[in-house]
């Protein structure tokens, strides 16, 4: 979760249900992102913060978007526990906005997946985090080891 340019809080772990499909992967992943927005509004209003808009939560699955927009879109759905359909009310109270994000630029990738030198360092680099090492066309670094480091902006 952002704040602005700020990562407030980041999780990964294993899930503890088990899913049929893809976009019921995602719906929990979804779902379990929309509880952390909630937490997070209610510490923001103890302090005194309101937000007028909705939360932008960003999803690579198009059919997880068209599910939580038509809860009539898919019968196979029927198996899904009743608790994960709570997002659906969040979106209609527009506390959450759905917004499709393309695989490709997943920043949350750096942390789950080997990723290419380019694309590595387009994520790094989006997260704020620079580094001041050279390196050569092997990937060896060039600098001395001794004054290598990685900065957090």
């Amino acid at each position: 979760m952002n704040m602005g340019l700020v990562t407030v809080s980041w999780s990964c772990k294993k899930q503890a249900t088990v899913a049929t499909s893809s976009t019921e992967v995602e719906y929990i992943s979804a779902w379990e992102a929309a509880c952390e927005i909630v937490l997070l509004h209610r510490i923001l209003q103890d302090l005194g913060i309101s937000q007028a808009e909705a939360t932008s939560l960003f999803i690579d699955s198009q059919s997880t978007i068209k599910l939580v927009k038509n809860p009539v879109f898919h019968s196979k759905t029927k198996h899904v526990g009743t608790k994960y359909h709570h997002i659906r009310s969040l979106t209609a109270k527009d506390v959450l906005k759905l917004v499709y994000c393309p695989s490709e630029d997943q920043i949350s990738d750096i942390f789950k997946k080997l990723l290419g030198r380019i694309k590595f360092t387009k994520f790094r680099d989006e997260l704020g985090i620079y580094c001041n090492v050279s390196l050569d066309h092997r990937g060896g670094m060039l600098d001395d080891p001794k004054i290598q480091s990685y900065h957090m902006l």
